[in-house]
């Protein structure tokens, strides 16, 4: 049969999906990459040509004023109409004109109950147009009266009015098509072409975004089929650490939970043998961590709470990395560095604290300069000691939950926004040589006001890439460093750039921050 087949640009990947279950028909797919302003006239040609017309529905579909300018050609034409749904959301909103004819579900997996559904329906339609006249010639139903879904007059306040209106409901291949047509225009110069070029390109990155968001869902259901069966968990575990690494905060359906089991707890902190149960009060969230057990005082150390996304462990982070004021306090206290018993939650820390016994000094020892030189077996014993001091689980962060209170929810590339300033930060373009007070730019701070993410010294965090149960200490694993140092081009400070050390690294540009388990 011959099959139309109407889809958002941005699902391609999911139309090219369902293509494989329908090979054996003739397939036309509405890609709209016709030259000129004639691609409206061939796009009628082929749903008057075309015996089923497929709608692939997607919150991008419904919102994209072209899937339903022929939607709405086909139903004037009378054609056999096969919903095909990809998005789960779009469920609850699809329009009257589809909602009464059922309609397949490709939200999961292209199962054989999905694949014989598509095709029992198919021949069904099949069966039906054999048992009647066939359809009118496009002439005789009057589709080449359709105007065309863009603007046909060389108006350019017209042209940016209806791009616009399509950019804010999310349908940028509409805009995108509008603005291009415009842009082939030589009546609109100066400013007016500027307006135009800079719109073109944003409408290009959201498009872009939308793209890569579509992409990363088939991925993703490709991945969770892959994770449920014991047999391919070498595979899942290869190919999810590396979807990870793109997307650390997406995990809607568990796959984590399928690989690795439920997510690990906080490790139990290190335990003198006549020591008391470490108590845990309530974490005072937003609030100056100065009050602890007994009395104790931090100054500087403020948690500041981090809004988290599904399946990720809800957490606070500190406002400032650790600064050599607060380690101080770590190396002078009898039962702080002194103590062997921090480094004892592995084998591999514990040689390397007998070896290293006198922690390296900071290269810069002003009190609120991130404290540097740091190994990463050093910073989990320091976030054991603080735990028991605060009675809070602190602990180095992930790369995920670094990210995530980087970036925020509108993924920028800097902590700041998308766009580099070296006045925001101390890289190698602000041209200081050396650590900064960590107070030095406010104006860097991170969309829940954490400073000092991108720049002025590396971070450990606890986990790394190549490392996925990020709660195993036990391991020498290589972790990751991340944010940046003063030395480091703006390249590295975007925000999901990750270096892997050995965790007895001590460079002098690798400092650590802390979070608040909650």
């Amino acid at each position: 049969m011959k099959i139309f087949i109407c889809y958002a640009r941005v699902d391609k990947p999911f139309c090219k999906e369902f293509v494989k279950v329908i090979d054996n028909h003739d397939v036309f797919l509405d890609d709209r990459m016709y030259a000129g302003d004639d691609w409206w006239s061939i796009i009628l040609q082929r749903i008057a040509w075309c015996e089923v017309f497929v709608f692939l529905i997607s919150m991008n579909g419904l919102r994209s004023h072209y899937c339903n300018r022929e939607l709405q050609v086909a139903l004037k034409l009378g054609k056999a109409i096969l919903p095909v749904l990809v998005d789960a959301e779009a469920e609850k909103h699809i329009p009257a004109s589809l909602s009464k004819i059922q309609w397949a579900d490709m939200t999961g997996t292209v199962t054989d109950d999905v694949k014989n559904y598509v095709t029992r329906s198919l021949y069904e339609i099949e069966q039906r147009i054999t048992s009647r006249k066939a359809s009118p010639a496009p002439a005789q139903v009057g589709i080449g009266h359709e105007p065309p879904p863009y603007p046909t007059n060389d108006d350019p306040v017209t042209h940016i009015g209806m791009a616009s209106k399509a950019m804010e409901k999310g349908d940028f291949e509409r805009a995108r098509d509008i603005l291009m047509r415009l842009n082939r225009q030589n009546t609109i110069q100066g400013m007016q072409r500027q307006i135009v070029e800079d719109m073109i390109q944003h409408n290009d990155a959201l498009l872009a975004e939308q793209m890569t968001e579509r992409q990363r869902d088939m991925d993703y259901r490709i991945l969770y089929e892959l994770a449920q069966y014991p047999i391919n968990r070498a595979s899942a575990v290869k190919y999810f650490r590396d979807f990870q690494r793109r997307f650390p905060d997406y995990d809607p359906r568990g796959v984590t939970k399928l690989l690795f089991g439920d997510r690990p707890n906080f490790p139990a902190a290190p335990q003198a043998a006549s020591a008391a149960p470490m108590p845990t009060p309530r974490p005072q969230t937003g609030k100056l961590a100065t009050a602890g057990i007994q009395g104790f005082r931090m100054d500087m150390l403020e948690f500041l709470p981090v809004h988290t996304v599904s399946r990720m462990r809800p957490f606070e982070m500190a406002r400032y990395p650790i600064v050599n004021a607060q380690f101080n306090m770590f190396l002078r206290d009898p039962n702080g560095a002194a103590r062997t018993r921090w480094w004892s939650y592995s084998s591999y820390a514990q040689n390397y604290h007998q070896k290293n016994n006198q922690i390296r000094p900071s290269s810069n020892t002003g009190d609120t300069h991130p404290r540097d030189s740091i190994s990463w077996y050093d910073a989990v014993a320091f976030c054991y000691w603080l735990s028991e001091k605060l009675g809070k689980k602190v602990f180095l962060p992930t790369r995920a939950q670094r990210m995530r209170a980087a970036q925020g929810s509108d993924g920028r590339i800097f902590p700041w926004g998308s766009i580099f300033n070296k006045e925001l930060c101390n890289s190698r373009e602000s041209g200081r040589a050396s650590t900064t007070p960590v107070t030095m730019f406010p104006g860097g701070a991170s969309p829940y006001g954490i400073m000092d993410m991108s720049g002025n010294c590396w971070e450990w965090c606890v986990d790394a890439p190549s490392h996925n149960r990020p709660f195993d200490l036990k391991t020498n694993a290589k972790r990751a460093v991340m944010g940046g140092g003063f030395r480091s081009n703006q390249a590295q400070l975007v925000n999901d750039y990750t270096l892997e050390q050995a965790p007895d690294t001590q460079w002098p540009m690798i400092g650590f921050r802390v979070i608040v388990m909650l």
